[in-house]
This record gives C-alpha cells, structure tokens and sequence, in this order.
C-alpha cells in the first residue's frame, strides 16, 4: 500500500474470477427466461470491524463507467414557481423546457412540491411512488423539506433523493455527475453496508474497472480507514455472495473519527407569506421561524435575551414568587397545596378569606349594657355573647 493511494488495493486477476463467478450464479437461478431481457444491479457490500458512531453519513463514489441505461427512470422533484396558486402544471411545464434546452433527456417526470403534497400524501401512494423509478433527484433548495413528506418508504430503504443544482450553468453535467455515480449511505446502525456500483448488461471488464474504484474510494472515505473494513463482497439481489477481500484484526486495535453528515446550504433570506399582509417569514437553519412586519428587521442575539430576561421576570411577579411581602389578596387568591393531597382552586380559597374575616368581626363587635338615667333599673339587652333572660326572670326583678 503507497502513500500516494492509502486505499486497498485488489489484483486484477482475482476481481475478474469473482465476476465471473457471479455470472455462473446468476445463470443458475435463472430458470425462467427473463422476457424483457431486463440487467440485474451488481452490488459491492462491506463489513465493519468496529462500527462508526455516525449518522446520515454520505459518501460519493466516482465510477469510470456509468450505471445509467437506455431503460433508466429518473424523477426530478422540482421547487414550486408559484407557491400561492394550487396549479402546479406551469412548474412542470418550465422544469421539462429547461432540462430539453440543456439537452437533459434521462429525466422522465418532474414531481413539484406542491404536487407531492396534495396527491402523495397518503401511505399506499408513497409506497407506490418509491417503487415506480429507478432513481430520484431534487433541487437542492427543497432536500431539506423532503423526509417529511416521502416518509419512511424512501429513506429506510435508502432510496433517498440526490440533490443537484437546477441553476447550475451546465446543467447537463450536473445531472450526469449525480445519475451516472453511485453513493454509499453510512447509518451507524449497522456492521454492514451496500452500494450498487454496476449491472449485468455491463462488460466483464466495465465492471472489474468499477470494482477497483469504488473499493479504493470506500477505504479511504469511511470512519477508520482500511484498517476497519473486515470483508468485500459482490452479489445481486437474488444471489450468493462471492468474497474479494478478509481481513483479520481486533476492533480494539482500531480508532474511528466521527464523520458529520453533510449539511445543505440554503439561503436564509426573508422571503414573502401569504396568512399575513404586508409581512414577511424567515426560517434559520436550527427551524426558528421569525416573521418580519413592515421592513423591521430580525431579532439580534442580545435583543432575544433581553426580551427572555423581560419575560421571566414578568412570570415572576405573576406567580407571586418575586415578592416578599404577601398581602391578603396574593395569600387568598394564589392555588396552594391543601396537606398536599388536594388542589384548592383560587374560588374556594377566596370564599374561605371571607368566612374567616367575618368571624373575626362578628366576635370583636360585643354590645355592653345600656344604663337609663331616671332609674337604677338595668334593661337586659341581647347580645351575641348573653343568652336571652325568660319573662319570669323579668318579672321577679321587677
């Protein structure tokens, strides 16, 4: 192994053996003749020693022979021209005139986003869709929105989108480099790995040649570097699996740098909303959402916390918890634990303020006797403490 090339490098010879090793497997399992003379994809798959602690992992393989074919479908999912109209037939319409004037002919749909929304959305109908093509591109400025609206069906079965630029100048060669290659997804969840890199309507040749270069590129780019790949193997779908490479070693012996997915530049820039006149919407890459009235501009860092500062404070005084001194009012009309079993709700406490004042009233206002002038005689009057005296009581004294 040379400095200049740090990947693995296989003889020749022995990657022609295991091709054609292939091709008497596949010529076994045929045993119906295949009617429409369809080519099986060729897949190189590969283990881990240790695996990577990644997640979303990509990694682009060039390949010296295409993989595309004259029976090739391909679905382009398009940005919406028109975001406030319901008809999405124009943004077809532009989409399909401008992959002809660049002379784009691999493309056989063009799905906007709007259309994926209103007539995908349903389970039966996705699942449908991740099956009706070959293979699936998007503009790059919607990647981002896709996982919510193709589920499961395209991205646990690792059929995800490959982005591309439609603004690109040539776009001709942008949409051939992302058809023509092959890319290797990294989950992290598993030892082993799968990316188709040829067909069986190639060439023994074409397909050693795709061989050596994708197993040297994968080397070099996944966590840990050839020292942690285990085992190479080729297969279709339906075959056996025939061995190119083994390797023996400790995973403990073995140190795996963490590889961050792949992040999608889009750009940050205000753009217009259609539930608010005259205003503004601006979506930042964590999915912060701020809306912008009448040209004023965003929120900086130190205004958010000032306003957080504000806000908290104001919960506080709210709560009652800010003040030291409680009155009456806080005391009877804030919800309190009763033996801590029980909520007692802000009315119940209220009307028990007002008993508790009203007895308080009525046992410090005591009536004393009244004393008439032109006699000693003491009249009895009733009051709240006393007990009314009977009329013989009365009569005696008189």
């Amino acid at each position: 192994m040379s400095d200049e090339n740090p990947g693995i490098e296989l003889s020749k010879e022995q990657v022609c053996k295991a091709v054609e090793a292939l091709r008497a497997l596949i010529k076994q399992k045929e045993n119906v003749k295949n009617l429409l003379d369809e080519s099986e994809k060729v897949n190189l798959q590969f283990c881990f020693k240790k695996i990577p602690n990644t997640k979303n992992a990509t990694i682009k393989i060039k390949l010296p022979n295409p993989l595309t074919q004259a029976t090739t479908d391909v679905c382009l999912f398009a940005k919406d021209l028109n975001k406030a109209s319901r008809d999405y037939e124009p943004t077809v319409r532009h989409f399909k005139e401008l992959l002809n004037k660049h002379g784009v002919k691999c493309v056989t749909e063009v799905i906007p986003l709007k259309s994926l929304k209103l007539e995908y959305k349903p389970f039966e109908a996705k699942r449908n869709l991740s099956n009706m093509y070959d293979l699936y591109l998007a503009d790059e400025r919607i990647v981002r929105l896709l996982p919510s609206f193709l589920g499961k069906n395209f991205y646990g079965r690792k059929r995800n989108p490959i982005p591309v630029n439609l603004q690109a100048k040539d776009l001709k060669k942008e949409i051939s480099e992302a058809v023509d290659n092959s890319r290797c997804y990294i989950t992290g969840k598993g030892s082993s790995c799968m990316v188709t890199i040829a067909h069986t309507g190639m060439t023994t040749d074409e397909i050693v040649e795709n061989i050596l270069a994708s197993v040297n590129q994968l080397s070099v780019g996944i966590p840990g570097g050839p020292d942690n790949i285990k085992l190479f193997v080729i297969k279709t779908i339906a075959s056996a699996s025939v061995p190119l490479y083994a390797s023996v070693g400790s995973p403990a012996d073995i140190q795996v740098s963490k590889v961050r997915p792949s992040k999608v530049k889009h750009s940050s820039e205000p753009q217009e909303i259609t539930t608010l006149f005259g205003a503004k919407v601006k979506v930042t890459s964590h999915g912060k959402v701020f809306i912008i009235k009448d040209g004023s501009s965003v929120q900086t860092k130190g205004e958010r916390s000032h306003f957080r500062e504000k806000t908290f404070q104001r919960a506080m005084i709210k709560s009652g918890s800010g003040n030291k001194k409680k009155t009456e009012h806080n005391k009877f009309h804030r919800p309190l634990m009763n033996s801590g079993k029980e909520k007692k709700t802000q009315k119940q406490l209220f009307k028990k303020g007002k008993k508790e004042t009203k007895t308080k009233l009525a046992k410090s206002t005591v009536k004393t006797p009244k004393m008439s002038s032109a006699s000693s005689k003491v009249t009895v009057v009733k009051t709240s403490s006393t007990k009314p005296a009977t009329k013989k009581r009365r009569l005696e004294k008189l």
